[in-house]
């Protein structure tokens, strides 16, 4: 009991908290002083994509290293929304890295609600290492509807930090042509958010001598072969079973829906009259343009054959906006695929937005023949 009464002394635990504070401080300057820093470069072959962590907060080392390692290999970065994530029978990235008479490879970061304007911090953030990076970049039209038109808060807290954005190093010019896309984030948060963010900023900064250098430098191979790497050899489009015709046991062809897919009633309009989406892929044009980056535009497809079925009226709203996209990459004069046929074709779509692995083995074939005849 005395021995209780001694430990649990008011003065005695403030010393104790004293004691650890030092401690930590002291620990924190060690790290900062002789812990080496991730050497630039430290990833030679291509990974298929990097956790959006390393992205959101920026940490420069990893993402400068991801970058860095597709130009190495000659490689593409695939941008996309969901549709461009992972579909079980093969997206259009993983027919390319399957095909052996393709010679690049692909990377991928890809997610819902991850558009144009999200990439850009990043892009800022490193403006030497992005310079002469190839791109390929998937327009959905469907973020061109009411709920999907304008600014998204949740999408934007998801892929990119307050703090991270708000210390962008930008000239009078570029905050000028690309500030309008980002600047919409900082007002839709407010004042407690935004100390939330900066201090969750901070503290995997201060973190990140432990762990991220240390442990790069515990076990360098390791570390680096987290980041999920391509496979040495192409293996073949035979990976991929019945990849280059539709599913018929999956997709209801009528509707063009998996018939897993039991939200058929579940579309919304498209809002011509907003023009955030149109104003975000022109900054992002320009970025990209200014950086010496290299970007195919592929003008995706909306689900036709669904949007007859459920309301024919909505119809003309997304035609005139995949007609808009395509006006607007004409006269920007930049490099574009027009895949908005697919919407057409039956099998091609999995539910009411997003394309089957049907679907992606078209959008595969236009971007190989593009590749082909412009290499």
């Amino acid at each position: 009991m005395k021995l209780i009464k001694f430990t649990y002394k008011t003065k005695t635990l403030s010393q104790y908290g004293f004691f650890l504070l030092v401690a930590m401080l002291v620990l924190l300057l060690f790290g900062w002083f002789f812990i080496p820093s991730i050497p630039e470069g430290m990833i030679d072959q291509q990974p298929l994509s990097l956790n959006g962590k390393y992205l959101k907060f920026n940490d420069m080392a990893i993402v400068s290293g991801f970058i860095e390692s597709i130009k190495k290999n000659n490689g593409y970065l695939v941008l996309g929304t969901s549709e461009t994530t992972s579909i079980k029978k093969g997206n259009f990235y993983d027919f390319l890295n399957a095909d052996t008479s393709v010679r690049a490879r692909f990377s991928v970061l890809a997610g819902a609600g991850r558009t144009c304007g999200i990439h850009i911090p990043m892009l800022m953030s490193h403006k030497e290492s992005v310079d002469s990076l190839k791109i390929i970049y998937m327009i959905n039209p469907v973020y061109w509807r009411s709920e999907l038109c304008r600014i998204n808060k949740g999408y934007w807290v998801n892929y990119n930090n307050y703090a991270m954005c708000k210390q962008l190093d930008l000239t009078d010019n570029e905050h000028r042509k690309y500030y309008g896309v980002i600047e919409p984030y900082f007002q839709v948060l407010n004042i407690g958010e935004k100390m939330i963010y900066t201090i969750e900023y901070w503290l995997r900064r201060i973190r990140s001598k432990f762990f991220q250098d240390l442990k790069y430098y515990l076990d360098p191979n390791e570390y680096v072969h987290k980041m999920n790497f391509f496979n040495p050899k192409k293996s073949g489009l035979g990976l991929y079973e019945n990849y280059n015709r539709p599913d018929l046991e999956l997709i209801d062809t009528s509707w063009n829906i998996s018939y897993k897919f039991h939200d058929k009633k579940w579309l919304n309009p498209i809002l011509e009259e907003e023009t955030y989406r149109f104003d975000e892929l022109k900054s992002f044009i320009s970025i990209t343009q200014d950086l010496g980056i290299d970007v195919i535009y592929i003008v995706g497809p909306y689900n036709q054959t669904f949007i007859e079925k459920y309301n024919p009226a909505l119809l003309e709203g997304y035609s005139n906006t995949v007609d808009k996209i395509k006006v607007l990459l004409k006269n920007e004069n930049v490099k574009f695929i027009d895949a908005s046929g697919i919407a057409k074709m039956k099998g091609s779509f999995r539910d009411n937005q997003h394309h089957s692995s049907f679907g992606a083995y078209l959008i595969y074939e236009k971007i190989k023949s593009f590749i082909n005849e412009n290499n």
